[in-house]
């Protein structure tokens, strides 16, 4: 139920102004923040000071796309950023908007139709930094439109249909507050003829068909969604293989045709320009140029809307598409094309037989998995060696390569030192790590809710050229608001946050602790294993053996136990560079005598050891002058062992 009674002013939090905005059922979207700094404004964006449009674009990945009424979400949002500027998507169920950016523009142009309006009754308006926005009714919609650029109202006047939003009270920018002179609830007078003629589309014949530009064509949204991302991406390596003395023009080109396909509604400006910054910034150009050349291009693409649309012949059957963890439908043409059942004969005869393991072969892409274990056990240690495994494609734990991707690793267990102390003493480098996207401590809603699935979402779609292609969640346990021992809890993550990762093929493992009796596994309710496709327990023995043991299975593919020796080379300064790594051992357990001989001669095969041909006393004296404690027999094994090649 709408309330007509203390609207949001400057003296309201934002929070509680974005959620009041979203209780009247219209769709919010949280907008960057400005920051005065010592000398100028600064953009919460990555372009700070360079930014062309402080305090009014979108944080959400896929622009007012993401804008909702949901109060759960929003309520996240305000949480992840109390101090996030407000936007309000125009057209139903708010208003459409004529925004008049200079001051007397709209009575010069339309005064007799304005006052037309003035005089039908309830008036709606907010004065802004540079002018007035000016609310009418949105059942007959006419989009969005910039002042005096095709269809619209005539220089220095705007407007703000479906597809569009506004910037609203208490928002400011470093041009001043948005501020309501009356209330902006309706309902509000119909837009006066004259000025709805102006805006009108007109119908064109192209190719011998008559239409209105723009139309409304049924398209399969994920598939859509998918070439755009692939045309912006396109755009982003054009610009990065761009030689000296050309780079300027060439981004001026791929803005522009950027900008065509954003006039379509389907690719915000923050996005475009976010793809283009990373190759931009990549040459080492400057920061201003970028949006000066950026904006050129971009603005006369939107003047010059993409032909023909939609950019492929559209699907005979709209389907499905998952935008924030929530499914959205599209409009079938018939029931069996929206959910078609499977082709027996066509289903039975694939074969099904080759997984698709991502590297170590411990499970698929697109699978779900529980790591489980007791503190202190090393389970971030071994999640941080997988990821790196699964961003660089090497071979790991004994399996052949396998084709790199992304990954997100989403950390609320470690300290800034100790995910550098684990890099260094792994000895990955910079360009190793380049596609592993380490999130610590990152400011998500807890996962078990509405809000939280739509922003790891969010984040997960926001790395490499695609979205991630699997998420670590170290630890799972520290990630959620509800009781670890409440099943309704663990559904809850399932469905808000583990289901749209499953649903868009992007692999998941969550790190979580034993409980008080480890043989009934992770702490908690049992529902938490209840979705997963595998739950591997990670047991940690003397002198550095692990084991591996897969417990649960859905597919029972692969191995079921790994033993493992966790190498690593200590000093009074931390863990020496490069040293650590996870080895198969071909038994299950090693007594200690057994792996201090396997460690001394991986040290004395290192760049400062010695020959393979070192006779005992040598071994004895270079590993006794490193404060080792061998015997002689023990260096003369080893020295046997070296000289034979039998050490494995």
């Amino acid at each position: 139920m709408q309330d007509d009674t203390g609207y949001p002013d400057e003296g309201w939090p934002k929070s509680e102004a974005a959620r009041w905005y979203a209780a009247q059922g219209w769709r919010v979207v949280p907008l960057h923040t400005p920051y005065r700094g010592a000398t100028d404004w600064h953009c919460s964006c990555q372009f700070g000071a360079a930014c062309r449009d402080m305090g009014k674009h979108p944080r959400t990945m896929n622009g007012v796309k993401a804008a909702t009424a949901d109060a759960e979400v929003v309520a996240g949002w305000w949480e992840v950023w109390p101090d996030a500027n407000i936007g309000i998507a125009t057209g139903r169920p708010f208003a459409f908007v004529v925004d008049e950016d200079v001051p007397g523009a709209l009575a010069a142009a339309w005064g007799t139709a304005m006052a037309e309006r003035d005089a039908a009754g309830r008036l709606g308006m907010q004065s802004t930094p540079n002018g007035t926005h000016y609310l009418f009714d949105a059942s007959d919609d006419f989009g969005s439109s910039t002042g005096g650029r095709g269809r619209s109202l005539g220089p220095g006047i705007d407007t703000r249909g479906d597809g569009g939003y506004i910037v609203v009270a208490p928002s400011e920018t470093p041009s001043g507050r948005y501020v309501w002179r009356s209330s902006p609830i309706g309902p509000w007078p119909v837009l006066p003829e004259p000025m709805r003629e102006a805006l009108r589309p007109k119908a064109v014949s192209r190719l011998g068909e008559s239409y209105n530009y723009p139309g409304v064509v049924s398209v399969d949204e994920g598939r859509l969604d998918r070439w755009v991302r692939s045309a912006v991406a396109a755009s982003a390596g054009e610009l990065a293989g761009s030689r000296e003395g050309t780079r300027n023009h060439t981004l001026n080109e791929v803005a522009f045709r950027l900008g065509t396909i954003g006039a379509h509604g389907v690719l915000g400006r923050e996005y475009a320009l976010g793809e283009l910054y990373k190759s931009w910034h990549e040459l080492g150009k400057d920061d201003h140029e970028l949006m000066k050349t950026f904006e050129s291009g971009w603005n006369a693409g939107l003047r010059a809307p993409r032909e023909p649309w939609p950019p492929f012949e559209p699907d005979a059957n709209v389907g499905f598409t998952w935008t924030g963890g929530l499914v959205q439908l599209g409009v079938p043409r018939s029931a069996t094309a929206a959910w078609p059942a499977l082709d027996w004969p066509e289903f039975l005869a694939r074969d099904m037989t080759k997984a698709d393991w991502l590297p170590g072969e411990l499970f698929e892409r697109g699978q779900q998995v529980a790591l489980v274990g007791a503190g202190k056990a090393g389970k971030s240690l071994l999640a941080f060696e997988l990821a790196h495994a699964i961003a660089t494609g090497r071979p790991y734990l004994g399996a052949v390569s396998r084709p790199p991707a992304d990954v997100a690793y989403v950390d609320f267990e470690n300290g800034a030192r100790d995910i550098q102390q684990r890099a260094l003493a792994f000895g990955f480098s910079a360009d190793e790590l380049a596609r592993l996207h380490y999130f610590s401590f990152p400011a998500l809603p807890p996962l078990d809710t509405r809000a939280g699935g739509a922003a790891l979402m969010q984040l997960v779609q926001s790395v490499g050229d695609g979205g991630a292609g699997a998420v670590i969640l170290d630890t799972v346990s520290r990630m959620i608001e509800g009781n670890e021992n409440d099943s309704d809890t663990w559904l809850a993550l399932y469905r808000h946050s583990l289901l749209p990762l499953k649903a868009n093929g992007i692999a998941s493992v969550r790190l979580d602790h034993f409980g008080k009796d480890t043989e009934r596994g992770a702490r908690g309710s049992s529902a938490k294993t209840q979705d997963v496709d595998h739950v591997f327990e990670l047991s940690k023995h003397d002198g550095g053996s692990l084991t591996l043991k897969r417990t649960h299975s859905r597919t029972g593919l692969g191995r079921d136990v790994w033993h493992l020796v966790r190498h690593g080379e200590q000093t009074e300064d931390g863990w020496l560079p490069g040293r650590t790594r996870h080895v198969v051992s071909d038994v299950a357990f090693r007594p200690a005598a057994w792996l201090a001989r396997a460690e001394f001669m991986r040290m004395l095969d290192g760049d400062d050891g010695l020959p393979r041909s070192s006779g005992r006393r040598a071994i004895a004296g270079w590993l006794r002058e490193r404060g080792h404690r061998i015997s002689d027999t023990e260096a003369s094994e080893i020295a046997k062992a070296r000289q034979t090649g039998t050490d494995e």
